[in-house]
């Protein structure tokens, strides 16, 4: 019997090498990320010429967003403690609007100095942090009085129909430390599992809302293939494996792939909160 393949230790806490990191800029971001980083950066109703935190900015999706709402007066800060994320972001050509510095940091110890931004964003990074009350106290040091973090974090598997999928496969083909660290960006099963350390942080919870949007990807196989690639598991998987994973992920979506296109829905939470003065 083979050997169920284990998950390398950064890997255990997702950190992407280069070559995952720039499947992720490549797959994911436009296709996931994107449409949601959108709608989060108009949840924050950021003011022109502010100054704003990207927290677990990965390769910068949000920040390029914001950086544009915010315009030339102001500032952008993109922190993640990836360095090869961080290295890709780097490599983007720069967007109109605001400046964006780039940072190596953790959430529980941010390298910036007290009250020092306007806004904080955190696209699909609060889930990941170990000790959410304590990046929430540092969200709050960082952050002027009044002002706002706007998050957002996937609802669990049962509402994100291809990462169920996804989990699937990879448990039925014996590949469970896969799978269980594939199930991590999806493990708030109720958005009050990040309010309460958001409130113990010291902010005032404004809006909390669960959203759905539709993910639309032209080549399914070309997406998904692209996706298990851009997974800290990614290089792991390579020849036959990854191709028989493709193939039973996109048989599995069934009626959500048509035409070789993907159609598939997808929920999150987005929360907006205030820090008190």
């Amino acid at each position: 019997m083979r050997r169920a393949p284990a998950l390398r230790d950064d890997a255990r806490r997702w950190q992407l090498d280069l070559e995952a990191a720039r499947f992720y800029q490549q797959f994911i971001v436009p296709v996931l990320l994107q449409p949601w980083a959108a709608r989060l950066v108009d949840r924050a109703t950021l003011s022109p010429g502010c100054r704003v935190l990207d927290l677990a900015c990965g390769t910068g999706v949000t920040a390029r967003i914001a950086a544009q709402r915010v315009g030339p007066g102001g500032e952008i800060v993109g922190v993640d403690l990836n360095a090869p994320m961080l290295s890709v972001a780097r490599s983007l050509d720069p967007v109109p609007g605001a400046h964006i510095r780039w940072r190596r940091g953790d959430a529980e110890d941010l390298p910036l100095l007290d009250v020092s931004v306007d806004a904080v964003l955190c696209h699909q990074g609060f889930q990941f942090f170990p000790d959410r009350v304590k990046a929430a106290l540092e969200i709050a040091r960082v952050l002027r009085p009044g002002g706002r973090l706007a998050l957002n974090v996937w609802c669990g598997p049962d509402r994100n129909p291809l990462d169920a999928k996804l989990i699937a496969v990879l448990e039925s083909g014996g590949r469970s430390a896969f799978s269980q660290a594939m199930r991590w960006p999806f493990s708030v099963q109720n958005r009050h599992e990040v309010i309460a350390p958001i409130v113990l942080g010291g902010f005032r919870v404004v809006t909390a809302e669960t959203s759905r949007l539709r993910i639309y990807a032209a080549n399914a196989t070309a997406f998904v293939h692209g996706l298990l690639r851009a997974m800290p598991f990614g290089s792991e998987i390579r020849g036959p494996d990854m191709e028989a994973l493709v193939r039973d992920t996109i048989s599995g979506l069934g009626a959500y792939v048509r035409c070789g296109e993907l159609r598939v829905p997808s929920q999150a939470h987005t929360i907006v909160a205030v820090r008190a003065l």
